[in-house]
């Protein structure tokens, strides 16, 4: 079964200054159940029953948030080289700390300093979230699979206009209109 398409046809984004009209591609994709997986890998692996893994798939996440919890990154292989790569990702509340962000958090600073740094981004405080990113040998293992493509239609996207945020996505599977369906479900 072919991997599913659109083709965009974008009239501008004055957001980001865009106003030339483009042409973009997004893929129509369903998702996977952890059942879906279990009955994949039994077809590659008969030894390994599909209750087994399963089982397993329902605990990789929770063994996986526990490993980097204790500071790693979780880095899932195939054939010994990595394939996928999740990690917790640090970032600071808010925007970054330039001198004027700095100055609202403490009026005597005049520079931004080693000796300061530490103390505002403890004022400030960080997030942690989890991260993840496909490495080369994921897109050959999909590429080894015999892709193909379908285009399934085109649609003339709406300029979005200043102050109006994004338009509103048209494929409920892939809220953020990107290419990682998953992206900003933090």
């Amino acid at each position: 079964m072919p991997i599913s398409y659109k083709v965009k046809l974008n009239n501008g984004n004055e957001n980001i200054g865009a106003e030339a009209k483009t042409i973009t591609v997004q893929e129509i994709v369903k998702n996977a159940t952890n059942k879906d997986i279990a009955r994949e890998v039994y077809q590659l692996n008969p030894l390994i029953p599909e209750q087994v893994t399963l089982s397993v798939i329902e605990n990789i996440c929770q063994a996986a948030a526990n490993l980097m919890a204790m500071g790693h990154a979780v880095t899932l292989q195939t054939r010994g080289r990595s394939a996928l790569r999740i990690y917790p990702d640090i970032r600071l509340n808010g925007r970054n700390i330039n001198l004027a962000r700095a100055q609202q958090l403490d009026p005597n600073i005049t520079d931004l300093t080693t000796d300061n740094a530490g103390d505002l981004v403890s004022r400030v405080g960080v997030r942690v979230r989890v991260r993840a990113e496909c490495e080369p040998a994921f897109t050959k293992l999909l590429q080894g699979a015999g892709i193909s493509t379908q285009r399934k239609e085109t649609v003339n996207m709406p300029k979005i206009l200043q102050g109006t945020g994004t338009n509103t996505p048209t494929n409920p599977d892939n809220p953020g209109g990107g290419d990682n369906p998953n992206e900003g479900n933090d």
